[in-house]
């Protein structure tokens, strides 16, 4: 949606009227979830998205951490629990999940999507079939774990280029040297 905006000033000033697009969704809250084991290692799903293939058809799959939005009235952490499950097959309580430090906005400049980032360890051997919530997005998605370091290095080179699941596994990864594991 575009609006038509005039920023009003401390001062009692004002600026020019400028066209601005926004785009609106029914939720707001998202959760991006870390699964990790004790080995150092993480998974990440590779996960279509229409708006990046409109203008980038060759990137029209991401790597990204499990995420999704929050549904009206569910917590943060039970649509954790519900995406996990979904995404991945993992089935997770509650007091599995551990938050991994405040929400934050990754593009505020166009979408007031706040992103609520959780870890949780798992076990790979008790990875259930993922259960995906029948939209033609998470068809066909495959998953794939990789060292928390390579992950990294992924970023950095590009070829993981979505910023949650950059913040998400930089969170991780200061967490577990943090603690003294991997």
């Amino acid at each position: 949606r575009t609006y038509r905006l005039k920023n009003h000033y401390p001062d009692g000033t004002t600026s020019r009227v400028y066209p601005y697009e926004v785009v609106l969704r029914p939720a707001a809250d998202a959760v991006a979830v870390a699964l990790y084991t004790t080995g150092g290692e993480v998974l990440l799903r590779e996960a279509l998205r229409p708006p990046v293939a409109l203008v980038e058809p060759a990137r029209a799959a991401m790597w990204e951490l499990p995420a999704g939005l929050v549904e009206k009235g569910e917590s943060a952490l039970a649509c954790a629990v519900r995406e996990t499950a979904e995404e991945t097959g993992f089935a997770l309580a509650t007091p599995d999940l551990a938050p991994l430090g405040a929400p934050a906005y990754a593009t505020p400049g166009i979408v007031a999507e706040r992103v609520i980032f959780y870890a949780a360890r798992v076990d790979p051997s008790r990875r259930g079939e993922p259960r995906p919530d029948g939209s033609a997005v998470e068809e066909r998605t495959n998953l794939v774990w990789l060292p928390i370091a390579e992950a990294l290095a992924r970023c950095r080179t590009g070829d993981i280029c979505d910023l949650k699941t950059e913040v998400g596994l930089r969170r991780l990864a200061e967490r577990l040297d943090a603690d003294g594991r991997p």
